[in-house]
């Protein structure tokens, strides 16, 4: 037999009613059960979420930026260094008076000299002497000048009529006499006189004696004088 939906329906409205009526504890029972279960379901989601680790998604600060580091050129390696020899400049050789005779190639210092002992001017051995009795070079008179052959003025043989004799005082001063006589003498003929004065009518002047001729041992000199007259030009 065949029931329709309504009367399903309604039967099976009443059964539950019936069921609810009979067994009240039992449907107080069900509702409580259902109430225990959502309640422990509840407090252990609950627990689960207490007790699972929270994952928050942070971004990280930005690590700090290091300070610019200056590029620091490194110290140069010590070098082996061999120190240059260091130039001492040469003193100056001491200012001196000088004779020269450019034409001959006399070029000499000279310095004042005396008398020997035997009245004969002390010529140096490696230099020219002018005598201290005479003039001055550069003043008026003349100045009188000796040397050895050999020695400083062994070239005063070559010098002729017109050659310039120059006199450099060691202060700078310059004195130029021109040769306008020449001689020479036997050493026993020399006139001292005419030696020591200036040759014409000049007011200053040079004169120059060296010696000449042949060596005679016995007297321990030649025995000839050359001697030459200038005047200053």
């Amino acid at each position: 037999m065949r029931i329709h939906a309504s009367t399903r329906l309604f039967l099976l409205r009443n059964l539950i009613i019936g069921v609810l009526l009979v067994f009240p504890v039992l449907g107080s029972y069900v509702v409580f059960t259902a109430n225990s279960v959502t309640e422990q379901v509840a407090a252990a989601t609950l627990q689960d979420q207490e007790a699972a680790p929270t994952t928050v998604a942070t971004i990280a600060d930005p690590a700090p930026e290091a300070a610019p580091v200056e590029a620091v050129a490194a110290a140069p390696a010590p070098v082996a260094q061999q120190q240059a020899p260091t130039a001492i400049a040469a003193a100056p050789a001491p200012a001196v008076d000088r004779i020269l005779i450019p034409s001959v190639g006399v070029n000499s210092s000279f310095v004042p000299v005396g008398l020997a002992s035997n009245g004969a001017v002390d010529v140096p051995a490696s230099t020219v002497g002018w005598w201290n009795g005479s003039a001055q070079p550069g003043t008026k008179g003349a100045a009188f000048f000796d040397g050895h052959t050999p020695g400083a003025l062994s070239a005063l043989a070559g010098v002729s009529v017109g050659s310039v004799i120059s006199v450099q005082k060691a202060d700078g001063q310059v004195f130029n006499y021109t040769i306008v006589y020449r001689e020479t003498v036997a050493l026993s003929s020399v006139d001292m006189r005419k030696a020591l004065r200036v040759y014409g009518a000049a007011a200053e002047g040079l004169n120059l004696m060296t010696c000449a001729g042949t060596y005679i041992p016995s007297m321990g000199t030649t025995d000839q004088r050359l001697i030459v007259y200038a005047v200053r030009s």
